[in-house]
């Protein structure tokens, strides 16, 4: 998980993030900006990650199925109807809430 503290990015890779707890919410100065990043995996459960997320935060980019080694995760967060893009990994980089 990446998170912001204080306007740092910071990876944490031992954070406690489950489907039913999908992580810290971010502070007031990132809220505008945070973004759920949906890539290859199998199984649902993280579409309960990614609802939690919409509720809260609001952007949500999710890996073109088709381009993913595992499409499962993928899959469920596009049928879901709650993902804001759609897109290869080549073309993430370009992609901002700005252009929503």
């Amino acid at each position: 998980m990446v998170v912001c503290e204080s306007g740092v990015l910071m990876v944490m890779r031992d954070a406690d993030v489950t489907a039913d707890s999908p992580g810290p919410e971010p502070g007031d100065e990132v809220r505008d900006r945070a973004v759920c990043v949906v890539l290859s995996g199998t199984g649902s459960d993280g579409i309960l990650g990614v609802r939690a997320f919409k509720e809260r935060h609001g952007l949500v980019m999710v890996q073109d199925p088709s381009t993913a080694d595992y499409d499962g995760m993928p899959k469920n967060a596009v049928a879901s109807g709650l993902a804001d893009y759609i897109l290869a990994m080549e073309d993430a980089t370009g992609a901002s809430g700005e252009d929503r």
